[in-house]
């Protein structure tokens, strides 16, 4: 490890993040942020304090996670970088709005996207309008909410983003579920699945078919909720995503039990068991009839309960890499 190169170091510490390994990944990064510092490096100190703000906040610490990403906003002002520094208060104002703040949220959205403005970062423009989205459905504000995804699904398209077109469907099709309009939910989760499959990323696209069962089970539609499931189960498997293959065949307990075939349920349930087993993941059927199990697209798979608010938290900006254009950096 290049232990007197900061730029190295920190690269370094995002590839141990990478692996898993988060509190190396402080430690590594706490190194850089000292070398950065004395060098007198704001650009170094704030790409720093952002990734240890952004780590932070996953190993549960939101407060020091807050802390960082305060310190990284200044750092990134006064290094004159008002694009990264829009990225930061991005991060900052998500983790807001995460720890149940979105009135503190908000503002720093604002900000956030209107720097992006004065940038002309356009995938910057439709990330923090995505986020504000988030902030705006936390505060009740619904209709507010979808507006702003809309706008930032337009200039995904307008940039031939499908990967983060699909993720911004997918949220849109959550908030229509949520509402009731399983109508318009349908819709948005087909749309994502489409655009997911143009990006080339399998998985998004199993993760929106199995939101789009969730919709036809909810509807009443029980055997094309089945066909769904058995769908992106198929695709789970073929990607080698255990944890989305095994919420898949959950679901597809839940469909047999709710058809009244209790052998296929219980098979599919224990086949769940047993994959869940196999690599350490602990998964329960679930006990409300009326929903199924889906699969966070921001972790990429781990499952949860469909049709609870706010699942995909982070889908637009925290925690990936701004080589990727709608991520920031770790």
């Amino acid at each position: 490890m290049g232990y007197d190169d900061p730029n190295r170091l920190f690269d370094e510490a995002l590839a141990m993040n990478r692996r898993g390994d988060a509190r190396a990944a402080t430690e590594a990064l706490q190194r850089a942020l000292r070398l950065f510092r004395d060098e007198g490096s704001d650009e170094g100190e704030a790409r720093c304090l952002n990734s240890l703000g952004t780590i932070a906040f996953g190993l549960g610490e939101p407060e020091r996670a807050v802390a960082c990403l305060e310190e990284a906003v200044a750092a990134a002002r006064r290094a004159g970088n008002r694009d990264f520094e829009g990225r930061c208060l991005g991060n900052l104002g998500l983790i807001q709005r995460d720890l149940g703040r979105p009135d503190e949220g908000v503002p720093l959205l604002l900000r956030a996207l209107q720097l992006a403005r004065e940038v002309g970062d356009l995938e910057g423009i439709a990330n923090q309008l995505g986020n504000l989205g988030m902030a705006y459905s936390a505060r009740g504000e619904v209709d507010l909410a979808i507006e702003q995804f809309f706008a930032a699904l337009k200039v995904f398209y307008e940039l031939g983003n499908h990967g983060a077109a699909s993720t911004a469907l997918v949220v849109i099709g959550e908030t229509y579920e949520a509402r009731g309009q399983l109508d318009r939910a349908r819709f948005a989760f087909e749309e994502a699945a489409d655009s997911a499959l143009k990006a080339g990323d399998l998985t998004a696209q199993a993760t929106a078919i199995v939101s789009l069962a969730g919709v036809e089970y909810l509807a009443g539609r029980p055997a094309a909720s089945l066909e769904l499931c058995e769908k992106a189960r198929g695709i789970f498997r073929y990607v080698r995503a255990p944890r989305g293959e095994a919420s898949s065949l959950t679901n597809m307990g839940v469909v047999h039990r709710t058809l009244g075939d209790l052998a296929r349920a219980e098979a599919c349930f224990q086949q769940a068991l047993e994959l869940n087993e196999r690599i350490g993941h602990r998964e329960g059927v679930a006990e409300d009839e009326g929903r199924l199990v889906t699969v966070r697209t921001d972790s990429g798979d781990a499952p949860v309960p469909i049709g609870t608010s706010g699942r995909h938290q982070r889908l637009f900006h925290l925690g990936g890499e701004d080589r990727s254009g709608n991520r920031v950096v770790e």
